[in-house]
């Protein structure tokens, strides 16, 4: 009886320690929005504030029309001189490929962004069709088989999700 009493006031100690560490010790993520116009609207009218509310979110960043980022060392250009004027789902492994250390540094005073959020142009939400497996995520072809090649090539051989 005298252990199952030490190991309750170990775990309870250590419950009042978990609750009390400085804030400095908290996990905090900064995130980054990659949008269009339409992103900066949902931003503008309310979504920032919610965003911000989140207790693992420190900061909340975002690229847009107009941003320029510099590949990352040794990578190519591929979204030209102005990345931020390229957020279509053709445009995501790119960004990914070419770009993530970019990406993870934008604006990001405390730390890095670690939450990762896309934005298409509202008209890529039109469908034009089922189009053929197994899609080309760079294409500007707007066909589920292409959207869904997007998510297919974000991962590894085994189907997890790549760790940046």
């Amino acid at each position: 009886m005298i252990q199952t009493t030490n190991v309750w006031k170990i775990l309870f100690v250590g419950f009042l320690l978990l609750g009390n560490l400085p804030p400095s010790m908290a996990q905090q993520n900064d995130l980054v929005f990659l949008h269009h116009s339409c992103g900066e609207n949902w931003l503008n009218d309310g979504l920032r504030s919610v965003l911000d509310a989140k207790d693992y979110i420190d900061e909340v960043n975002d690229i847009y029309y107009g941003d320029v980022l510099t590949p990352d060392s040794g990578r190519p250009a591929s979204l030209g001189d102005v990345a931020g004027d390229h957020t279509n789902m053709n445009h995501w492994i790119l960004w990914f490929n070419d770009y993530l250390e970019g990406i993870r540094k934008f604006d990001a005073a405390s730390g890095k962004n670690t939450i990762i959020m896309f934005k298409s142009c509202y008209p890529l939400s039109h469908v034009d069709s089922d189009g053929s497996e197994p899609g080309n995520p760079f294409s500007e072809d707007q066909t589920v088989a292409n959207y869904r090649s997007v998510f297919r090539h974000s991962t590894d051989s085994n189907g997890m999700m790549r760790d940046p």
